[in-house]
């Protein structure tokens, strides 16, 4: 039986192909500052939702990781991509980190936003309850934005996050999804492979700061590049949206197999300056 067909939209109708793949519990709106900072004639972006949250939260689902390989190859196959760049965030970009390992010769590169690591967040049992929490208490989701992000930022903000996760999820598909986050392990699957994977960690990000990356995905990719994003915490597309268009398409433009041009105004990646540190 074929899988239903995921809510998503769409940005661009460049000739390299990009699935955007989301935290949770976040959906599409999350990426609003985003899209007018996107180069819609060199890339053709698609931004879906998972089952429960957004456009698909009508969909119910057992929230694995087979049941999501299956669900995003499914929107591949429709819209005729047979490859394509993934750029995941937070949980998306573990579930990058899974398409890699099934369907490794898909994917071209993968930009790791924030990501959580194929090794499963592992929490301890407080930490574990408080997360869990945040299914019906909204005051757990405010903690925690304001903990990955550096207290740093208004209340007026981190209201409309919690508010806009709430109105996008489903209870059953959160606490599916966070759960399979926190007790996954398939690191041994992915060390070693060869896809091209840059890995942005924010400077003011509690949650996946920049050591957890180095102990991490870049311990295990051997073409893996780390660049720490200044003054950001855990959500680019909304603290530092030009940042993170520019950084991320410049990356892909590297892996584009000739189809895109690099932007002349585009300086190159910082690859061996400050912010960025190269795989061993």
């Amino acid at each position: 039986m074929n899988p239903p067909l995921l809510g998503y939209e769409r940005c661009g109708d460049g000739p390299e192909r990009v699935l955007v793949l989301p935290g949770v519990p976040n959906d599409f709106a999350f990426y609003g500052p985003l899209l007018h900072c996107l180069d819609g004639t060199a890339f053709s972006y698609a931004f879906p939702d998972y089952r429960g949250f957004g456009r698909s939260r009508g969909i119910e689902g057992d929230y694995s990781f087979p049941e999501l390989i299956g669900d995003v190859l499914a929107l591949a196959d429709y819209l005729k991509w047979p490859r394509f760049h993934l750029v995941g965030h937070s949980f998306g970009g573990m579930l990058a980190q899974r398409l890699v390992v099934d369907a490794g010769d898909r994917v071209k590169s993968v930009v790791a936003v924030t990501p959580a690591p194929a090794c499963g967040l592992k929490p301890e049992p407080a930490t574990r309850d408080f997360m869990l929490g945040g299914a019906d208490k909204d005051e757990n989701i405010r903690i925690a934005l304001d903990l990955m992000t550096g207290n740093r930022l208004s209340a007026v903000w981190r209201d409309w996050m919690t508010r806009t996760a709430r109105q996008s999820m489903t209870r059953a598909a959160y606490l599916g999804y966070l759960t399979l986050a926190m007790d996954t392990d398939f690191s041994e699957m992915l060390h070693g492979s060869a896809t091209p994977f840059l890995v942005l960690a924010g400077e003011h990000d509690a949650g996946y700061p920049p050591d957890l990356m180095r102990r991490t995905l870049l311990s295990w990719l051997p073409n893996a590049t780390l660049e720490v994003i200044p003054n950001c915490g855990h959500f680019p597309m909304q603290e530092a949206p030009i940042w993170l268009a520019a950084r991320m398409e410049a990356f892909m433009r590297l892996h584009a197999c000739g189809t895109v041009e690099a932007d002349p105004h585009q300086p190159p990646l910082s690859i061996g300056g400050p912010h960025a540190t190269r795989s061993a």
